[in-house]
């Protein structure tokens, strides 16, 4: 459980990379919670607002410019993003 709060906590921090092993015990924290959530969607037939809600509050959009910086850091030339 401390994977899935460590993520939560970090997700705006972009200072250094996650393990393997937490995003992977993040994934498999989520995907059960995503199941119950849906399942609750079902029952009060809201289908698919409780889970959006939590998608969005979850996974975050990145800020501008975060896909460029991370494609700027690559060591792969890339040309759609200017230098």
């Amino acid at each position: 459980m401390n994977y899935y709060v460590d993520v939560i906590k970090r997700y705006a921090d972009f200072n250094g990379r996650s393990r393997r092993q937490e995003y992977w015990m993040f994934v498999l924290c989520t995907i059960p919670v995503v199941i119950v959530l849906t399942v609750i969607d079902f029952a009060l037939g809201s289908y698919p607002v409780i889970t959006w809600i939590y998608t969005l509050a979850v996974f975050p959009s990145d800020p501008p410019g975060a896909a460029a910086d991370r494609t700027r850091s690559t060591a792969a030339p890339s040309s759609f993003v200017r230098r």
